[in-house]
């Protein structure tokens, strides 16, 4: 059995949306709070970490009715050329949640990336395929509504 919470007051402008940006051990690396506008979008940047690298997300937050958010991270740009001109990938993937638009609402995104990784000689059906390619999570990001 659920506890029902109000959904936040349709007369107010204003909503904050706390990120925590979680270390390894789950304790919050980074926390920031977000003021937003109710119907407008609303979006910040976060400095991470990354596999040794510096790197920066996006959070954007949309309400899209009195009872729904929906929230996206990306990362700062899906290619990044280097200063050495070689071309890599952004550290992770985006994600979108919709999620319920209540005071107190709280949730972890995980954000998720892609690596190649080698197969276990007994695994290979063939003997030219070495690799798999894995999902694993790279970043998990906390977030809360208040009003």
């Amino acid at each position: 059995l659920g506890v029902a919470m109000s959904p936040a007051v349709p007369g107010q402008t204003y909503y904050f949306l706390s990120v925590d940006i979680l270390a390894e051990d789950g304790s919050a690396a980074l926390h920031q709070q977000m003021k937003c506008p109710r119907y407008e979008k609303c979006s910040n940047t976060f400095p991470v970490t990354l596999q040794g690298k510096q790197e920066v997300l996006t959070v954007n937050a949309q309400v899209s009715d009195d009872h729904h958010i929906q929230i996206t991270v990306n990362p700062d740009m899906r290619f990044v050329v280097a200063p050495d001109g070689n071309v890599r990938r952004a550290p992770f993937d985006s994600d979108t949640e919709i999620k319920a638009f209540e005071s107190g609402n709280a949730w972890t995104m995980e954000l998720q990336d892609t690596f190649t990784v080698p197969l276990d000689p007994i695994e290979q059906k063939f003997k030219w395929i070495t690799t798999e390619q894995q999902r694993r999570t790279v970043l998990k990001l906390h977030m809360k509504l208040d009003s």
